[in-house]
């Protein structure tokens, strides 16, 4: 009985941190990407100086969530989203604004698809 107690408590632990894990996940994805769409926005607008400071925020806070992201992601993703990040910051200095847009599609889509790789599901389990 002791036995199945401590693997009840080990397995319950386990799964308390993979629902912490996910949910810190998909909560900074989720504010980046915000960060992302308000950078497209202004750039639209003409704005670069304003665009530059959004993907500058976005940068930092996938930076500040480097080492978690390392943890408990895939780490082509990773480097992936950054590469991407680096790309998109480069065309808005330049103000190419045709391959900004395209960098920061392919940056938000990739981490959408993070996000879903790192999502609780059954599907992600099995």
């Amino acid at each position: 009985m002791k036995f199945a107690l401590i693997g009840l408590l080990i397995l319950s632990i386990t799964l308390s941190l993979s629902l912490f894990s996910s949910m810190k996940v998909s909560g900074d994805i989720r504010e980046i990407l915000e960060l992302l769409e308000a950078c497209e926005y202004r750039a639209d607008l003409g704005d670069w100086s304003s665009a530059f400071e959004y993907s500058g925020e976005a940068m930092t806070k996938w930076e500040d969530n480097g080492t978690f992201f390392a943890i408990v992601m895939k780490h082509d993703g990773i480097d992936e989203v950054y590469s991407l990040l680096l790309e998109m910051e480069e065309y808005m200095r330049l103000e190419k604004h045709t391959e900004f847009k395209a960098a920061n599609i392919k940056a938000q889509t990739r981490l959408l698809q993070l996000n879903d790789e790192e999502r609780v599901r059954l599907i992600n389990i099995f």
